[in-house]
């Protein structure tokens, strides 16, 4: 970030990265990072990546490992190549994931049908929800053990206890 009018700049810089950014005689020393090959005029700050940087970060890693079932090789190369959501692996362009050195055709591919069918899962889920919370039951529940029209309209539970006496 650069401020024109205070003539000063902070830089985001990596942990393993830091030490080299301020140099030798750290930041009592040099007014800054690397400050001989930046103009005098200008104050410069090495700051550290914020925190909610990197948790974003490790979500989108834990993303992609468990919804595009991939190994965290192929989940940080998504995430190094500024992938943050599902909907931009299912549907950026294929030539530009093809672009990406470690990744072929078969694989771009294979990632495109998984994040899409991981996306068409969570859309249905979403629609049961939103049945479930409007009064409508889902299929499954719709059936479950104990909700027998006759034991509804009986008013009793379905399984009754020893003897058939069903506990009243």
């Amino acid at each position: 970030m650069v401020d024109e009018d205070k003539h000063s700049m902070d830089v985001v810089v990596d942990e393993e990265q830091l030490a080299m950014a301020i140099g030798r005689g750290g930041p009592e020393r040099t007014p800054g990072i690397r400050a001989d090959r930046l103009d005098a005029q200008y104050s410069c700050r090495a700051k550290r990546p914020k925190k909610s940087s990197r948790q974003k970060a490790a979500r989108r890693l834990a993303l992609f490992i468990e919804k595009l079932d991939v190994d965290e090789e192929v989940a940080q190369i998504l995430v190094d190549e500024g992938f943050s959501t599902l909907e931009e692996v299912a549907y950026v362009p294929l030539n530009e994931m093809l672009e990406i050195e470690a990744f072929d055709e078969d694989l771009v591919n294979e990632l495109r049908n998984r994040a899409r069918n991981a996306l068409l899962t969570a859309a249905i889920v979403g629609e049961e929800q939103v049945e479930a919370s409007a009064g409508r039951p889902a299929v499954a529940r719709r059936h479950g053990r104990g909700n027998c029209a006759h034991a509804r309209q009986q008013r009793r539970p379905h399984h009754r206890g020893p003897g058939g006496t069903g506990g009243r």
